[in-house]
């Protein structure tokens, strides 16, 4: 084996470490939150490239996170949401799918939770080795971890 191939292998063995590990990181990092905040459900982000060139380079992004509440709590925040539990988590207007700004006013705030500072600290490197480019990642209380495409401008 020559020298390229030899950093390709081990390129190839780091990725696959990353993506493993990287998602129980993530589920072990975010179990805090959880535990101190029982009526969170989830967290879900889309990270992408932007497709759009105005001349600039596209640069990788990760958007802001959304807390999935449950329905009780998501009811007293927004009491007169459309509950269509039909819809998936991952529709951004589902009832249940609070944004920072939503939740400032409440004990749920990002900050308050510390979730805001556990959020932070995750370089977008990290982001995209493990879940990928445009897609739409969700971590569930009980350790779920879903990614799916994501479709953006």
């Amino acid at each position: 084996m020559n020298m390229f191939d030899e950093i390709i292998s081990l390129r190839e063995q780091l990725n696959t470490k990353l993506k493993t590990f990287g998602k129980e990181a993530f589920i072990e990092g975010f179990a805090p939150f959880f535990a101190a905040n029982p009526d969170v459900e989830g967290v879900l982000w889309e990270q992408y490239t932007p497709y759009f060139n105005d001349g600039d380079t596209c640069e990788f992004g990760v958007r802001e996170p959304i807390v999935i509440l449950n329905e009780a709590t998501a009811r007293s925040i927004r009491p007169d949401g459309e509950w269509d539990e039909d819809n998936e988590y991952f529709a951004m207007e589902h009832p249940r799918c609070f944004e920072e700004y939503d939740l400032c006013e409440t004990p749920y705030d990002f900050k308050n939770t510390g979730f805001h500072d556990l959020w932070q600290k995750i370089p977008e490197e990290i982001f995209k080795s493990v879940f990928g480019d445009h897609v739409q990642v969700r971590i569930m209380r009980d350790g779920t971890v879903e990614v799916e495409e994501y479709e953006h401008d």
